[in-house]
């Protein structure tokens, strides 16, 4: 494999027409094409994709050629080292791989509630692989889940399954970015929580929903003969409101 140079001329460059120009300031680029893997910006690691080839383009932070040229080689011979088995992919610890997932969900610009809850989760998880002397997220495995996921105190079964899925999410994302080679959260082995029909009639309020419907509270107008009903429905509301956010 090997990692093509290109330049990303900005518009005022006067070379703009020759991609493989090397005398101008303008930033260097790599372009690979590399069956079963990709580099990962994020991780800056050769993380595993699906048994086909994929192209991938990144910045090499770089402006000087040669030194863009330098840095090609040496990601090459990464790759090709990890290809022939001489090394592996970046090994993460538990700490590090939930700081890396966290990152990429405050870069999602997510609702700070929503941030916050997989915060939360991420802590519960980081804290009981901990107790367990666990320190590298590869060895994370389905027990230790099971284990876990029977620790909770969660009694709602809609909140343990939205748990659930968020701790899904952050082990899909672990295993994207080469940190794990098999997710052991995946719905075929950690079964999913189940939620009777009876229960589906009352879930949490996502912020957004929470917020919209006490800005359409507060923006209806009611008449003087309405003011009684007002006070009525708005207590009920709010209520169910606050029962739904604690839930």
């Amino acid at each position: 494999m090997r990692i093509t140079l290109y330049r990303r001329h900005t518009k005022t460059c006067s070379h703009q027409a020759d991609k493989a120009y090397q005398r101008c300031d303008c930033p260097v680029w790599f372009e690979a094409n590399v069956i079963g893997r990709r580099w990962n910006t994020d991780t800056e690691t050769w993380v595993q994709t699906a048994n086909e080839s994929m192209q991938s383009r990144w910045s090499s932070k770089e402006k000087n050629w040669r030194s863009a040229e330098h840095k090609a080689r040496q990601l090459e011979q990464q790759l090709d080292d990890i290809l022939t088995g001489k090394s592996r992919p970046d090994v993460k610890t538990v700490q590090q791989a939930v700081e890396l997932f966290l990152t990429s969900k405050r870069n999602e610009n997510l609702a700070a509630d929503t941030l916050y809850r997989h915060e939360q989760i991420m802590r519960a998880l980081a804290e009981f692989c901990d107790r367990q002397g666990i320190l590298l997220i590869k060895d994370v495995t389905l027990a230790h889940l099971t284990m876990w996921q029977s620790q909770w105190t969660l009694k709602a079964p809609q909140a343990r399954r939205s748990r659930q899925e968020k701790v899904r999410n952050f082990f899909k994302y672990c295993l994207a970015n080469g940190m794990i080679a098999t997710n052991p959260a995946i719905p075929d082995h950690w079964k999913s929580v189940k939620i009777k029909f009876s229960d589906q009639n009352i879930r949490a309020l996502e912020s957004q929903e929470y917020e919209k419907i006490l800005s359409s509270i507060e923006k209806t107008k009611m008449t003087a003969s309405r003011i009684g009903r007002r006070r009525e429905c708005s207590s009920t509301t709010l209520f169910r409101l606050g029962w739904a956010k604690n839930f």
